[in-house]
């Protein structure tokens, strides 16, 4: 599992430049509904953060405190509070990835392309069932996640002496179910039902907990986090099964 962690987080670097050599957004633009999908995105995710710094903005210039110094602490405080609760404990990131399906889709089939040397066309119809088993899939890391956030918790709650581990944990339960989502794009163009593609997930946790890891930490980042987090961890997920699935990758 540590190897798979490992190699994959080293991946990412590699991922990132395997994206530029290979200029993997041509070709993307050429679809409207995608011109629609990202639309919506922006105007989500930007009225949210806006909402987020005019709180901040307000505790700033809040005539309820007589020191500056402490308005200003308070406005971060506020900002960053709010802002990690959007990204991390609540349904943001499912709902981004949910909408950013293309983008992966793209991605994963391009690399694919590159890599095999096989090429594959992009049709709506083709997208559009990998649309739905997104949302499929979606839903079921989320509730999986929401279970196991509460087992967390109220383990937790029993041993409160050890309660500093416990967003942790959760952040390592978060990662895991994020790389699913990611591995099952994967999967789904290798033709693997739902339930097989889960399954053979349990063989990867390390490289699942990885690539979680370092998206969950991309999502952070407003808007441009959104764009760049999911395209990254699919040409880097899709490098690490290509390169190392069967050979000298380690399963668990």
């Amino acid at each position: 599992m540590v190897s798979q962690f490992i190699n994959t987080f080293f991946t990412y670097f590699k991922a990132a430049d395997f994206i530029k050599e290979n200029k993997l957004w041509h070709g993307f633009w050429q679809y409207r509904w995608v011109l629609f999908i990202l639309l919506v995105l922006a105007m989500v995710v930007g009225f949210k953060f806006f909402n987020i710094m005019s709180h901040g903005v307000h505790e700033l210039f809040n005539p309820e405190t007589a020191s500056a110094l402490v308005n200003v602490k308070t406005a971060a405080s506020t900002v960053y509070e709010e802002g990690s609760s959007f990204i991390f404990h609540g349904s943001l990131k499912y709902f981004i990835m949910i909408l950013l399906e293309v983008v992966v889709f793209h991605m994963v089939r391009r690399t694919n392309e590159i890599l095999t040397g096989v090429s594959t066309e992009l049709t709506f119809n083709k997208f559009f069932s990998a649309q739905v088993r997104m949302i499929k899939v979606t839903i079921r890391c989320f509730i999986m996640e929401m279970i196991a956030t509460l087992i967390i918790k109220i383990f937790f709650g029993i041993f409160g002496f050890i309660d500093y581990l416990e967003p942790v944990v959760l952040f390592i339960t978060q990662s895991y179910y994020l790389g699913m989502l990611m591995l099952d794009s994967y999967n789904e163009s290798k033709h693997m039902t739902i339930k097989e593609s889960f399954v053979e997930g349990k063989k990867y946790t390390g490289m699942l907990l990885a690539l979680g890891f370092v998206l969950n930490l991309i999502l952070m980042v407003p808007l441009l986090g959104a764009m760049v987090g999911p395209a990254l961890a699919a040409v880097t997920l899709t490098m690490v099964m290509f390169y190392n699935q069967g050979r000298n990758f380690q399963t668990v």
